[in-house]
């Protein structure tokens, strides 16, 4: 089964409600109407979105200096349960070389906060469907795990 393009979704919206009328409406203001509906959607919220792993999102020195915050992020929570650890080390701020994309570093910043909106899953989808997999949004965990089934 093919995946609709925009204009034969906005067609078919008389018979799916008016919130996928507003949906296809505001894709269609955000590009051709002849791209697929789910092309649309990555189009739209992969730049609002970052991937779920870290090898995803970090460069090879990126992943070392995530390393050194995850050492620092133990010794905190041993600290915060009350245990000696004695000098908790400053860690490294990230850069934007840091990260795969300018859009990752655009989302998380040199203190690698957890500001985007969206999730992504690479490489989630099936080896027989070549439609990319729109970003998902945060939310309940059983939302989230939805998206890779």
């Amino acid at each position: 089964m093919r995946d609709l393009t925009v204009a034969e979704e906005r067609r078919a919206t008389g018979w799916r409600g008016a919130r996928d009328a507003d949906l296809v409406g505001v894709l269609a203001l955000r590009g051709p109407a002849r791209r697929p509906v789910s092309e649309s959607l990555v189009r739209l919220l992969e730049p609002q979105a970052v991937p779920f792993l870290a090898a995803y999102q970090y460069t090879d020195p990126g992943l070392r200096k995530r390393e050194a915050w995850e050492q620092t992020w133990v010794l905190q929570r041993s600290e915060d349960a009350g245990e000696h650890v004695g000098t908790v080390p400053v860690t490294p701020k990230h850069t934007s070389a840091d990260y795969r994309k300018a859009s990752y570093w655009q989302a998380r910043g040199k203190l690698d906060v957890l500001k985007e909106g969206f999730i992504l899953y690479p490489d989630a989808g099936r080896d027989t469907d070549p439609t990319p997999q729109p970003p998902v949004g945060e939310g309940p965990l059983l939302r989230r795990c939805a998206a890779l089934l």
